[in-house]
């Protein structure tokens, strides 16, 4: 999905689309970021260009940057918006010390 997003990109911009320049892969994550794409969704599509253009080291680093500041600015969700506390089925199973003494209903 998003190689056919980045080719009508480069079309919009009249730009070889397997011989960007930085300036225009950056644009193009930042208007990923615009659209409301998660990190990992501009991260995915990053590297998936990266795949198949070639951008000097120094370009690597400012695209680098731009994911850094990606993340920062929208950082992803927990998986879980509640989670239990373990301590408290532990301090539970300590009480049933010891294990011999333990039904098998308990135990399982």
């Amino acid at each position: 999905m998003q190689g056919r997003k980045w080719t009508t990109f480069c079309a919009k911009l009249e730009t070889d689309h397997s011989k960007p320049a930085v300036g225009d892969v950056l644009d193009f994550l930042s208007d990923l970021f615009d659209a409301g794409l998660t990190h990992s969704a501009i991260n995915t599509a990053q590297s998936a260009l990266a795949s198949f253009i070639t951008l000097e080291r120094w370009d690597n680093a400012l695209i680098y940057t731009l994911l850094i500041e990606i993340f920062q600015a929208r950082p992803p969700k927990p998986k879980y918006d509640a989670v239990w506390n373990v301590y408290v089925v532990l301090n539970y199973v300590k009480t049933l010390l010891p294990v011999e003494s333990l039904k098998l209903r308990l135990s399982t």
